[in-house]
């Protein structure tokens, strides 16, 4: 970021310097399009707490511990170079190696704003000489992991697509969207001409594989995840000038299929994958400021609105299996695999766009919400390189972190990046006004700022840029240690024997019902205006102080309006979790289930109401701490903030009984979830046909298939008739009899099913409209390989199509 980007002199008062801009402004407005701007990291401080810890941890893994050749391996090895470094292994050994490098020079570029630790500057300019070296060895300018003919078959309209492949491999320019956004990021954060320029080849030959395509060639090749393509594109047009990159953003990475109907307003969300979208609706914020048609704000106005408003858990965090399911039916997908990281850091970007363009508090809210309770949560602060790639709001739940030195999956990725950014939506500010977003310890830096203007990448449309005299006292300090504290103070330090007039816009929360705020020990008025921000004006002198007082309540909040749906309890801002101790008479009961669910009893609430429910818990010793009294079913819990919890088993979401209800059928329920945990037990893989980590986990080989979409989101796989797809299972016990149970759904079809070559289910399948079958077949010992390794293949019979496959089990036949 330019150190000269600079708060409006309305704030600073002093020094002003004006000088005519030597840089034309290519797209007169983009900035004005804004009504405020977010003050950049570079100026916001986080002093201690909770976020403050973790971004320490995580700097310090960026900057140090990562090793650049282990990541510039796979390009290495494209490039046909000698061997420097051992690759890493997980994503970053596959079809999707590239993307954690783009995600890593964006974390070393925000290491190096907020820290100014040299050796951030050093790795990420390192990296973009060895990438650049490989340019110049390329005609096309390509260097990159993905085998090039991947992208070149797009020259001659050769199109081969699937939701996650691109001519056969995993989403190519997902992971090409993530080294241009690092790119980008490195030139902003260094100042420097050089990665501006690896990122400009790269644009280039973007435009020249994808410009000859046919409308229907195009638009099939954007039915494959591309990420934020349409974003980094339209970037590099207000980077460089030159036009054609946000044209071949509008053109060429614009997915009809549902673009044009969220233009229209119409949610189409439902069993679509969640963070193949986000990005996308970023891209189409960028090219709404470039350009200002209003089409492209519509769009992704909407989807922040229907995801941030509708489809979101109290975390914050969306969806099940990285899929949007319908709206109310969140009760049905609580599973080890709710709200994905990546969505979460994604929705963030999307929030500031929407946020600078109409600054309502109701956006910081969600803001503060998702940060605290998801993206905050779902790294450690006592371990370097620890992520969650899914928060799973099951019962009975618990954190599965990555390892500092393997998996390198997307939410790993978008993990490096997210501490860096905690200050990245704590303030705003226009013209004389300073919005005041986010309450987490900090400190403010109104030194060198202006709000709508970056010399020398978006120079304002009369030619004039501004400066103002640095001086190291003007600042603005948050403390208090909020959100482990309901007081918060906030230090106006205009300079030394200076005052500054300005107002200053306080964010009231959706959590607080009653507020306190005082001036200098003078109470003020606490109501807030339509955009939800309590307004403070006046002449600032050094080390005024403004003291806020929260009402943090704790409250049951309903998954949704159903009655009977589960609820969640909240104090504050923070969602609270139940810590589920161990059952000595029962220690297997905590082995994980499926990834982040084991096989413990799901605790239950009984109590007539919301009120009986909340006298029944009781405050403990430390902020944000409460203990049951004759609540909970099997036994009362400890709750804590879920943000806190790091190896603790817990409980987020609870059903909830009447003694009466629980009478007549707790019994019955008790039962119920003992014979599930019993059949988990079993359990020794699942495979979901045509959800994305699934598929790929297994291997999946999908030829001409196609996956399907029900009307309640489910997705399920199909082969026609003449093809087939097919999966790998591994770990499989040897020696050891199984049984294959699979869920279809269909009419007039019949399933085929052959393991490692061998057939061993044929039958016609007919069920009615909305009901499935399991078929459930028996696997002898003697067909478990020594390896444990087994090949499912799945087909039609006799010209007919296989029927809708929808769960694959492999389970112990005992």
């Amino acid at each position: 970021m330019n150190h000269r980007l600079i708060l409006s002199a309305a704030l600073c008062c002093a020094g002003i310097v004006c000088e005519a801009s030597s840089v034309p402004f290519p797209y007169p407005g983009q900035e004005t399009r804004k009504a405020v701007s977010s003050v950049p990291v570079d100026f916001v401080k986080l002093t201690k707490g909770p976020l403050a810890d973790r971004q320490k941890v995580n700097n310090h893994y960026i900057a140090y511990t990562i090793k650049p050749d282990r990541l510039l391996e796979p390009f290495r090895i494209q490039a046909g170079l000698p061997k420097k470094a051992d690759r890493y292994d997980g994503w970053e050994d596959g079809e999707l190696s590239g993307h954690a490098m783009g995600h890593y020079l964006s974390a070393l570029a925000y290491v190096y704003r907020i820290t100014k630790d040299p050796q951030a500057r050093k790795q990420a300019e390192y990296v973009v000489r060895e990438i650049a070296k490989m340019q110049a060895a390329d005609p096309d300018g390509y260097a990159f992991p993905v085998p090039k003919k991947t992208f070149t078959q797009l020259r001659e309209n050769i199109v081969d697509a699937q939701p996650f492949k691109l001519n056969g491999i995993w989403s190519p320019f997902y992971s090409l969207h993530k080294l241009f956004a690092g790119l980008r990021d490195v030139s902003d954060a260094l100042e420097t001409t050089e990665a501006l320029e690896v990122e400009k080849k790269l644009g280039d030959f973007v435009v020249s594989v994808v410009s000859n395509l046919t409308p229907e060639n195009n638009q099939k090749m954007l039915s494959c995840e591309f990420g934020g393509m349409d974003e980094v594109l339209a970037d590099l047009t207000a980077r460089t000038g030159d036009p054609k990159y946000l044209e071949c953003a509008k053109k060429h990475f614009y997915h009809e299929a549902l673009m044009d109907p969220l233009s229209r307003k119409q949610d189409i969300l439902t069993g679509r994958h969640g963070n193949t979208m986000i990005p996308e609706m970023t891209g189409m914020g960028r090219i709404y400021e470039l350009t200002g048609e209003a089409k492209y704000r519509t769009i992704a106005d909407f989807f922040y609105d229907r995801v941030a408003n509708y489809r979101s858990y109290a975390t914050g965090g969306h969806g099940d299996g990285e899929y949007f399911f319908p709206v109310g039916d969140d009760a049905k997908h609580l599973s080890a695999h709710t709200t994905e990281s990546c969505n979460c850091y994604n929705m963030l970007k999307l929030a500031k766009l929407v946020y600078e363009w109409d600054p309502k508090a109701s956006v910081m809210d969600f803001a503060e919400r998702v940060t605290l309770n998801h993206v905050a949560s779902v790294i450690r602060s006592d371990r370097e390189g620890a992520y969650c790639y899914f928060q799973p709001l099951a019962s009975v739940a618990v954190k599965n972190f990555s390892s500092s030195e393997h998996v390198w999956t997307c939410c790993v990725g978008t993990g490096l990046e997210n501490p860096g950014r905690y200050g990245e939506l704590v303030a705003a500010g226009k013209q004389g006004e300073l919005y005041l977003n986010q309450f987490w310890d900090s400190e403010i830096s109104l030194d060198g700022l202006q709000w709508l203007t970056v010399i020398g990448k978006y120079p304002p449309p009369n030619g004039i840029m501004y400066r103002v005299d640095m001086t190291p006292r003007k600042r603005l300090t948050v403390s208090g240690g909020f959100p482990h504290s309901d007081r918060v103070s906030v230090r106006v330090y205009p300079g030394e024997g200076s005052t500054a007039e300005f107002t200053l816009k306080i964010r009231k929360p959706y959590w607080s019902p009653g507020m306190t705020l005082k001036v200098n020990n003078e109470p003020v008025s606490a109501e807030a205006g339509e955009d939800g921000y309590i307004a403070i004006r006046r002449k600032w002198e050094d080390a005024d102080l403004v003291s806020i007082s929260f009402d943090f309540t704790l409250r049951a909040v309903p998954m949704t309006d159903k009655p009977g749906d589960p609820v969640c309890l909240m104090y504050g801002p923070l969602v609270l979790a139940g810590i589920v101790p161990a059952d000595p008479a029962n220690p297997g009961a905590r082995a994980w289930r499926t990834d982040g669910q084991t096989y413990e009893t799901p605790p239950v609430m009984v109590a007539e109401n919301t009120q009986d429910l909340l006298s029944k818990l009781i405050p403990g010793g430390s902020f944000g701490q409460f203990r049951s009294r004759d609540l909970i079913f099997p036994k009362d819990l400890e709750f804590r903030p879920l943000m806190d919890l790091m190896d603790e088993h817990y409980a987020v979401y609870f059903n909830r009984f009447t003694k009466t209800e629980w009478d007549a059928e707790g019994s019955d329920v008790v039962s119920r979830v003992r014979m599930e945990m019993g059949n988990s037990r079993r359990l020794v893989d699942e495979i979901d046909p045509g959800y994305q980590q699934s598929e790929i986990d297994h291997k999946v080989a999908a030829g001409n298939t196609q996956v399907r979409v029900s009307p309640d989101g489910r997705r399920s796989r199909i082969a026609p008739a003449g093809t087939s797809f097919e999966y790998t299972v591994e770990g499989l016990p040897s020696g050891e009899a199984l049984v294959l149970s699979v869920a279809v759904a269909g009419r007039g079809s019949a399933l085929r099913i052959a393991w490692n070559g061998r057939e061993v289910f044929s039958g016609d399948v007919n069920t009615e409209r909305g009901q499935s079958v399991e078929k459930t077949v028996p696997i002898p010992a003697d067909l478990i390989p020594a390896d444990g390794t087994a090949k499912l293949v799945f087909s039609g019979v006799d010209g007919k199509s296989s029927p809708q496959v929808m769960k694959i089990r492999v389970m112990k036949a005992k």
